[in-house]
């Protein structure tokens, strides 16, 4: 699943709060949403990568990790895209209107 940034997504994840607090970053909490801010790679092993994500409402401080000193990513298989959908009431609102009546513009 591909992300882009100003994506509003869902965090479907476990919870990771006391663990990731045991390291001085702030965790997304399962069930929350938020907004992608970058889209990159995490590597898991040698030669293996999987998308992973930053979040505009969680910015964590750089940290000593392999290679080099830099805010960690978030793994983008926890998050969900949300979908945005507009609501048009209309047609049910003419059903409600006496016959050969239109509603007003």
């Amino acid at each position: 699943m591909t992300f882009h940034v100003g994506q509003r997504v869902k965090y479907v994840g476990p919870d990771c709060s006391v663990k990731a607090a045991a390291c001085g970053n702030v965790a997304p909490v399962p069930g929350a949403e938020y907004t992608v801010r970058e889209v990159g790679f995490v590597q898991i092993s040698l030669g293996a990568c999987e998308n992973a994500i930053r979040l505009c409402e969680i910015v964590n401080p750089p940290c000593a990790w392999y290679g080099g000193v830099f805010e960690l990513w978030m793994n983008a298989k926890y998050f969900r895209p949300i979908t945005e959908r507009k609501t048009d009431i209309s047609i049910f609102t003419e059903m409600l209107l006496p016959q050969g009546v239109e509603a007003d513009a």
